[in-house]
């Protein structure tokens, strides 16, 4: 079934964002009051093993997005050409603030794949997500 999208959860732990319970918020005294935005900076995606987990031969393409109840789902990064090899940096929906997405009650990223072909062995991708979070300590 080469082409075809396969929906598949992101199981990255990124499943429910707070703020107040982050312990380098915490120890600065940083409450959720005190973000004013919440940026995606970046996304990589690597194979686990780097000698068979060739991205740019498994995958066609993906994308990420972000939901929260309330919120409408929204793209939040993708890619469509991987470069050869076990990595990919996917490329990031520029100034989208996820804010209302991470006060939620709950938020999940989830992620839409679609093969090139089936990989002829098991397969784990780590996703990592790097957040740039704008606080305002002054009280501004």
């Amino acid at each position: 079934d080469t082409g075809q999208p396969y929906q598949l959860p992101y199981a990255g732990g990124f499943n429910n964002l707070k703020l107040s319970a982050d312990r380098s918020f915490a120890n600065q005294g940083v409450e959720p009051k005190d973000v004013d935005a919440i940026f995606i900076s970046a996304v990589h995606l690597e194979g686990a093993n780097p000698q068979i987990d060739r991205l740019d031969v498994i995958l066609s393409e993906v994308v990420l997005y972000i939901e929260a109840p309330s919120v409408e789902r929204k793209r939040i990064a993708g890619l469509s050409a991987f470069p050869m090899g076990a990595a990919a940096d996917l490329t990031v929906e520029p100034r989208f603030n996820i804010k209302p997405y991470a006060v939620a009650p709950s938020m999940k990223v989830s992620a839409e794949i679609q093969l090139k072909q089936r990989p002829l062995f098991n397969t784990t991708i780590k996703t990592k997500i790097t957040l740039l979070v704008d606080v305002n300590l002054a009280g501004i």
